[in-house]
């Protein structure tokens, strides 16, 4: 047999030996697990696959791969990847393992089932590719694109990101699922804008309204508890989104407005000057206030505008 430009194939009797040096020699982490073991265990590992892990040969031939797991590596990707072998399938996913050493990394990881001439399954090969500076990548842009450069908070787009998740969350509990995060209910979305800010801004060189912004984050984040989003969301307004159980949600987003209006509203103290600085601050509640994202943040903004216009500082 002749391939085009009068290229001979490559011989039968040499086929097997040819095929294992060029797995062995390739540039990504190959292996082949037995399908008939009753772990999967594998009986083969190229030389890219022992670079990429850390683990020597002796210590791979006989084990199920599940070694390369660890405390962060996601469940649901975990049980998919069970699911597919229980099943004799293929799969592509993206594991996040670790080296024999404890060094994460994200690993995108191909299956492929292979059966014999009667179609029986007999073995699974494993092409795993270290794909985390991609990945790290991918979360160094996403974190510009979702934070205020200025401040270090999140942004509008954060916040609205972060609202869809917990409407996508409650979603999922009310379908019956179970997760591994507790279940949300509701949320508050408080928001906080710094009185007289145009005052500041033309009465003030451009580093004094900066200093305000910057101090008003800072104690914004100090205030902030675990599972809040703290954002900048333009020239003077803040928020804070706080996950919340549903019986209480209004009282206690009332009462957060408050104390976190109050906390931030205190004067700022430098060398060069002693600005006293007033916030006024108003909420909204999901999903009580609006069915989606983009309603529950008009409504937060709306309460802070009567705030203003009631010249009270806080509005719900």
């Amino acid at each position: 047999m002749t391939l085009g430009l009068d290229l001979p194939a490559i011989p039968a009797a040499e086929l097997p030996s040819v095929l294992l040096r060029a797995v062995g020699a390739a540039q990504h982490g190959i292996t082949i697990a037995d399908a008939t073991h009753p772990d999967n265990a594998l009986v083969y590992c190229n030389r890219s696959f022992l670079d990429l892990t850390g683990y020597d040969e002796g210590d791979v031939l006989g084990r199920n791969c599940r070694f390369l797991q660890g405390p962060d590596t996601d469940p649901a990707a975990v049980a998919a990847l069970a699911a597919a072998v229980r099943d004799g399938r293929s799969l592509h996913t993206v594991l996040l393992n670790y080296t024999r050493d404890g060094r994460p990394f994200h690993n995108e990881l191909t299956v492929s089932a292979v059966r014999d001439g009667d179609g029986r399954l007999t073995h699974f090969i494993g092409n795993q590719i270290d794909i985390t500076e991609r990945v790290q990548r991918v979360q160094r842009l996403s974190h510009l694109a979702l934070s205020d450069q200025l401040t270090g908070l999140g942004n509008r787009y954060q916040v609205l990101e972060t609202l869809e998740q917990l409407v996508g969350e409650s979603t999922t509990d009310a379908a019956g699922v179970t997760g591994s995060r507790p279940q949300v209910e509701a949320a508050a979305v408080v928001f906080l804008d710094v009185d007289r800010f145009a005052e500041i801004t033309e009465s003030y060189d451009v580093d004094v309204s900066t200093l305000v912004l910057v101090h008003l984050g800072r104690r914004l984040a100090e205030i902030a508890e675990p599972g809040d989003l703290t954002a900048r969301l333009d020239a003077e307004t803040f928020a804070l989104v706080r996950p919340l159980p549903r019986d209480g949600a209004r009282e206690a987003a009332r009462a957060l407005a408050e104390y976190v209006g109050a906390r931030i509203s205190a004067p700022i103290e430098t060398a060069r000057l002693s600005l006293p600085i007033r916030v006024s601050s108003g909420a909204a509640v999901w999903p009580d206030d609006g069915s989606t994202p983009v309603d529950v943040l008009r409504a937060a903004r709306n309460a802070v505008r009567a705030a203003r216009q009631r010249n009270d500082p806080y509005f719900f």
